[in-house]
C-alpha cells in the first residue's frame, strides 16, 4: 500500500485544475485581457485629463469640456473592442488546449504590452504635434518613421525636455505594464474545449459592443464628434490611434 505525501497530493490537485475547476482556468485565462482593459482605459483617460488642464482655457471658451470627456471616453472604448477582437478569437483555439497554450501566453506576453506601449508612444507625442500642428498625431507620426534621423535630431533640438520625459513616462509604464500582465499571463492554465467555446462568444461579443459603443441601428463613429474653431480642442476629443487612423484613411 502507498502512501502519499502532502506535496504529492498538492501536485495532483494542481494537475487536475484545469479539469475540475474549468470557471477557475477559464478566468485565470482570461485575467490577462480585463488587467489590459483597465489599463488601457486609465491610461488614455489620465492622458486626457492631462490635456484638459493643459487646453483649459481653450477648452472652455469652446464650450467643449463635456464633448471631450464623453466622446473621448467613447472613442478609448472603440479602440479597446479593437485591441481585444484578436485575443477573443483566439481564445478557444490556444487556451483550450495544454500544447498550445504556450501560444497563448506568448501572444498575450507580446502583444498586450506593445499595444499599450504603442499607446503611451502616441499620447506622449500630443504635445509637440499641438505645439507644432495644432492637431494630435496624424498621418505625419508615421511618416516621420522613414526619416529617423532627421526628425529625431530637429526634435531633439526643439523639445529635449519633453522627449526625456516621454522616454522615462513610456519606459516606467512599460516596465510596469509588462512585468503586472507577465505576471498574470504566467498563471494561464488549459481550459476544457467545452467552456472555452461557450466563453468564447461572449468575448466577441463583448468587442463587438465596445466597437459599436451605442444600441442605435448604425454603430457609433468616435470621429464624428462635434467640432470646434479650435481643432487642438475636437481632436483631444479623440485618442493617438484614432486620429492616425482617421488621417490614413482620408490619405487613401
Amino acid at each position: 500500500m502507498s502512501i502519499t505525501s502532502p506535496a504529492q497530493s498538492f501536485q495532483n490537485t494542481a494537475a487536475m485544475k484545469p479539469d475540475s475547476l474549468p470557471l477557475q482556468a477559464i478566468a485565470t485565462s482570461l485575467r490577462p485581457l480585463f488587467s489590459f482593459g483597465w489599463r488601457t482605459l486609465l491610461t488614455l483617460t489620465a492622458c486626457r485629463a492631462i490635456f484638459v488642464v493643459w487646453q483649459w482655457d481653450r477648452i472652455v471658451d469652446a464650450d467643449m469640456l463635456a464633448t471631450v470627456l464623453a466622446q473621448g471616453f467613447r472613442s478609448d472604448t472603440v479602440l479597446l473592442g479593437l485591441l481585444l477582437t484578436v485575443p477573443a478569437i483566439c481564445f478557444p483555439f490556444l487556451a483550450s488546449n495544454s500544447r498550445l497554450v504556450p501560444a497563448w501566453r506568448a501572444l498575450l506576453t507580446v502583444c498586450l504590452p506593445v499595444a499599450l506601449l504603442l499607446i503611451v508612444l502616441m499620447e506622449c507625442g500630443t504635445p509637440s504635434f499641438v505645439d507644432q500642428l495644432d492637431t494630435r498625431p496624424n498621418l505625419l507620426f508615421l511618416e516621420y518613421l522613414n526619416h529617423p534621423r532627421k526628425v529625431g535630431a530637429s526634435l531633439w533640438a526643439t523639445y529635449q525636455l519633453p522627449i526625456l520625459c516621454a522616454i522615462g513616462v513610456t519606459s516606467a509604464l512599460t516596465w510596469v505594464n509588462t512585468r503586472q500582465i507577465g505576471k498574470l499571463v504566467r498563471r494561464a492554465v488549459p481550459t476544457r474545449a467545452l467552456p472555452a467555446m461557450l466563453v468564447a462568444p461572449l468575448l466577441v461579443l463583448m468587442c463587438v459592443v465596445l466597437i459599436r459603443s451605442t444600441l442605435d441601428y448604425r454603430p457609433a463613429d468616435p470621429l464624428a464628434v462635434a467640432h470646434s474653431v479650435e481643432p487642438a480642442v475636437t481632436k483631444l476629443a479623440l485618442n493617438g490611434a484614432a486620429t492616425v487612423t482617421d488621417t490614413g484613411r482620408s490619405h487613401q
